[in-house]
């Protein structure tokens, strides 16, 4: 539920926030299993993957919290 004083962008950006964090640890886990032994292609692509969305996310939070600061 989005509280009274919550825009609509600042409630986005709470639920992308939410995301990031839990591919973070989704991501660790697959480094873990790559550690482990685990070479599966698959698995290395996955954390590619996930690595570059954590990064395009952040990148995306970042340029609109400095718009909203701009704004």
């Amino acid at each position: 539920m989005i509280s009274p004083h919550s825009t609509p962008g600042t409630a986005h950006h709470r639920r992308l926030r939410s995301v990031v964090k839990q591919l973070v640890i989704e991501l660790a886990h697959l480094e873990y299993c790559l550690a482990a032994g685990v070479q599966a292609p698959p698995i290395q692509g996955a954390v590619t993957d996930i690595d570059q969305a954590i990064d395009r996310l952040n990148d995306y939070l970042g340029n609109e919290s400095q718009a909203q600061k701009a704004a």
